[in-house]
């Protein structure tokens, strides 16, 4: 058992692309083979599980953090892995998604998304900039630029909320339901997931 402090409850640095699970980081050391497991609170409370050791490159080999899966979103995958063992991972090949508050201008003009005068979004949010080809994206008619509403009914806050609908939540052959805006025109997609946990590593989703 080791002991320290919670850095971030938001750390974003490793996922499928740029969409990234968002990570508890916390300075108690974590031994390969010795520790790990549960990240436990002052009161013992389960806040997450211990899933990696990383050094940042500017620290050095002696300054590692830890990183942990916040514990609810560890507690919506023990269903499938009580089924299956396993978390199998979905992707409708979407190989690039920006957030248009950190996108440039140019970048913006380039995806062929409207500006206002100020030279931002008329509507900002998640905006598809990379689509793999011959995928459900594409096929669906999916096309670079388009700015997505919602996922299934629901409007994704954040990179981590989309990679939570498709990569975590989603089942294989599921149907998930794209809305997006192109144009000044609201259009709805149907995608079907297709499992890639067997799949080389490419950074699509």
């Amino acid at each position: 058992q080791t002991a320290g402090s919670i850095c971030s409850l938001q750390f974003r640095g490793f996922g499928i692309g740029n969409l990234q699970p968002q990570l508890i980081m916390h300075d108690a050391i974590i031994n390969p083979g010795s520790s790990g497991g549960p990240l436990v609170d002052e009161n013992g409370c389960v806040i997450g599980i211990n899933v990696m050791i990383y050094t940042p490159p500017t620290v050095g080999a002696k300054n590692v953090i830890g990183l942990a899966v916040p514990i609810d979103d560890v507690k919506f995958l023990l269903p499938r892995l009580k089924r299956g063992g396993r978390v199998n991972h979905q992707s409708v090949g979407l190989i690039g998604i920006g957030n248009s508050f950190n996108l440039h201008g140019s970048d913006l003009e380039n995806l062929g998304v409207p500006l206002n005068k100020k030279g931002r979004p008329v509507k900002e949010g998640l905006i598809v900039i990379g689509i793999m080809p011959d995928s459900q994206a594409e096929l669906s008619g999916l096309e670079v630029g388009d700015l997505i509403i919602s996922c299934d009914g629901q409007r994704p806050k954040d990179l981590t909320d989309l990679f939570k609908m498709i990569y975590l939540k989603a089942n294989e052959h599921d149907i998930l339901k794209i809305e997006v805006e192109r144009n000044g025109k609201i259009l709805k997609f149907p995608l079907l997931l297709v499992d890639v946990t067997e799949k080389p590593a490419v950074s699509d989703l």
